[in-house]
């Protein structure tokens, strides 16, 4: 299993070997297990990543950050990140990872602006998309993104901008006769339809703006050298059409 906790540094605080005690959301009734690191993945994003064992020693570990505001939005990176898994229920283990419980490692000050929120996630053996040269064979590149970028269209089809997208945040799993199965992850900087007071056109003027789609497409075109062929979408052709004929 893997853990995501949010945290504003890009490496990660908690050390392999170590043992932290992650309290479950109540649909585990709250209960407090504890975890052992088994490795932490850095370089890392906003949220920090860890494979954990659930059955280890009880150690001891508390992270202190003491400062309100630095809880607030880290509490906001966290309720975005678990609202994309909500919305997203019915793709998980397919599209995005499946997530198993919400979890909190308890801090030591009685306002509670050291406990850290996280997320207990399925742990994929897997390689990043961009590096999908090294990893891959060269017949199943155009595939490969072309999944990306459908796994793009997806988010934004249910509500979802992500203001992030980053080919870092796909992961591929080795799959059989070369395969490769694409994950979505890391979804802190998500925003949602909801939150735009014109739904139509702020939103679309946001999707313009951010464009997922290129963010994928664009780079991995340029990295693979011919290996992939980045083909516009009809919809983000529209949205260039309506947002950047002026630029």
């Amino acid at each position: 299993m893997s853990v995501e906790m949010g945290h504003e540094e890009t490496e990660c605080p908690y050390v392999v070997s170590n043992t932290i005690s992650l309290q479950l959301d109540a649909s585990h009734n709250h209960q407090t297990v504890e975890a052992k690191i088994i490795r932490v993945f850095e370089p890392s994003t906003l949220p920090c990543v860890m494979l954990v064992s659930l059955d280890p020693p009880v150690l001891g570990l508390n992270d202190q950050m003491g400062e309100a505001w630095v809880h607030c939005r880290m509490q906001d990176f966290y309720n975005r990140e678990t609202e994309v898994y909500h919305i997203l229920r019915d793709t998980q283990g397919k599209d995005i990872p499946q997530l198993f419980a919400s979890v909190n490692i308890p801090g030591s000050l009685p306002l509670h602006f050291t406990d850290v929120p996280g997320i207990l996630v399925e742990y994929i053996d897997r390689f990043e998309l961009y590096a999908l040269e090294e990893n891959s064979p060269t017949q199943i590149w155009q595939s490969v993104c072309e999944d990306a970028i459908r796994n793009v269209h997806h988010f934004g089809d249910r509500g979802i901008l992500n203001q992030d997208v980053h080919v870092r945040h796909f992961i591929a799993q080795r799959g059989p006769a070369g395969t490769s199965k694409l994950f979505m992850i890391d979804f802190v900087m998500c925003r949602f339809r909801r939150e735009y007071k014109d739904e139509y056109y702020y939103w679309r003027e946001w999707k313009s703006h951010q464009d997922e789609e290129g963010a994928i497409g664009y780079v991995m075109q340029r990295m693979l050298e011919g290996g992939y062929a980045y083909h516009r979408s009809a919809y983000y052709k529209q949205l260039d059409y309506e947002f950047k004929m002026g630029d």
